[in-house]
């Protein structure tokens, strides 16, 4: 069907499901992207028609269904996790509870993420994981606002760097940043990496202040500082910045 205020039109695919397509501004091209409680979204740009996007999703079918397979997977996992309680952060522990005035909602509040789902919402729905999800980045959030500045000043001060000011973003394509006038971008994610991947990560853009490539200027200075740099950076791999 097709919702004309927001621009979407809902296809279904035989052993795939539900695919929106949406008309999209910043789009340049057809683009599918597969994401755990956010299904199968494809991006199409204004001037190209949905007949179009259709007939490249269906081109894309055997794609498609594979990768929804490994987000089917990424959900189950995450399912698994909060029903075993394993989704914890550093200083927050998730409690859910079911909501006294049929709303859902996510507080921090003492040491906790409290999690209230409504009595009519099913715990699995794709409302209650992301309401979870969202739990979650408030509590890395808090953390990563009391900590990852203050380990800022603390390592630049240590070695000697200088830098403009620092910012925690929800960033789910790149763990920092370091701008051409020394501003300092982070994400909020670093606070599940374990601590020295997280000072890894930090020394690796204040050296950018002073080095704005890769070269080998920029990993032998590193070095100086972290021990094996890049033996660190294959250890970053491991870890995922979007949650999933």
């Amino acid at each position: 069907y097709l919702d004309a205020q927001l621009m979407e039109k809902h296809i279904t695919l035989k052993d795939i499901g539900e695919v929106r397509l949406v008309k999209s501004k910043k789009a340049r091209h057809i683009n599918i992207s597969i994401k755990p409680f956010k299904g199968i979204k494809v991006a199409v740009p204004y001037g190209v028609s949905y007949e179009e996007a259709e007939r490249v999703v269906n081109d894309k079918k055997d794609w498609i269904e594979k990768h929804a397979e490994v987000m089917q997977d990424k959900e189950i996992n995450f399912q698994n996790r909060v029903l075993n309680g394993d989704l914890k952060t550093r200083e927050h522990k998730l409690v859910i509870q079911k909501s006294q005035n049929g709303n859902n909602s996510s507080y921090i509040l003492d040491g906790e993420i409290l999690i209230k789902l409504s009595q009519e919402d099913n715990f699995h729905s794709q409302k209650s994981q992301e309401m979870i999800l969202e739990g979650l980045v408030k509590a890395w959030r808090k953390e990563a606002d009391e900590f990852l500045p203050d380990r800022v000043e603390i390592l630049a001060t240590m070695h000697g760097f200088h830098y403009n000011n620092v910012k925690v973003k929800n960033m789910s394509t790149r763990w920092g940043s370091c701008s051409q006038i020394n501003n300092i971008n982070l994400s909020l994610h670093l606070m599940r990496l374990p601590d020295h991947l997280i000072d890894y990560v930090i020394t690796h853009e204040l050296v950018h202040t002073k080095i704005k490539n890769h070269g080998p200027k920029f990993w032998s200075k590193l070095d100086e500082i972290v021990g094996d740099a890049k033996a660190l950076s294959r250890e970053m791999k491991e870890f995922g910045v979007n949650v999933f």
